[in-house]
């Protein structure tokens, strides 16, 4: 069985570490060309941040052919935990991941962060 609680605070982590402290810190997002986002100081683009998939605890898990699910060989289904929540999984709908894409403030920053942290704490 996967550890859900375990992935769902790692991933908290990851995004109040990577994300939304040196969004606080002041460095800035911006979508690049190919729409990806990307930190960016003065109109350049430094790096990709690291917010999709593949830089996602959970993601890894259960992100593996974009489906946000499992199917073991005995067919039981486990689905990712925000897809569970938002029943759409990150991305599409009115959920903190989209949020944070469409507009990547400390606020959604943090929105994604607390959701995380309340999901861990329903395990």
């Amino acid at each position: 069985m996967i550890d859900n609680k375990k992935l769902l605070l790692k991933s908290a982590a990851h995004w109040r570490k990577d994300i939304l402290e040196p969004l606080k810190a002041g460095r800035k997002i911006a979508l690049d060309l190919n729409s990806f986002l990307v930190w960016a100081n003065d109109g350049v683009y430094e790096a990709e941040v690291y917010c999709y998939g593949d830089s996602c605890p959970l993601c890894e898990v259960y992100d593996i052919f974009g489906d946000c699910y499992i199917l073991w060989r005995d067919k039981k289904i486990e689905i990712c935990p925000i897809k569970k929540h938002t029943s759409t999984g990150c991305g599409v709908g009115d959920n903190p991941w989209y949020n944070f894409f469409k507009e990547p403030t400390i606020e959604n920053a943090q929105a994604m962060v607390d959701l995380l942290e309340k999901l861990a704490d329903e395990y």
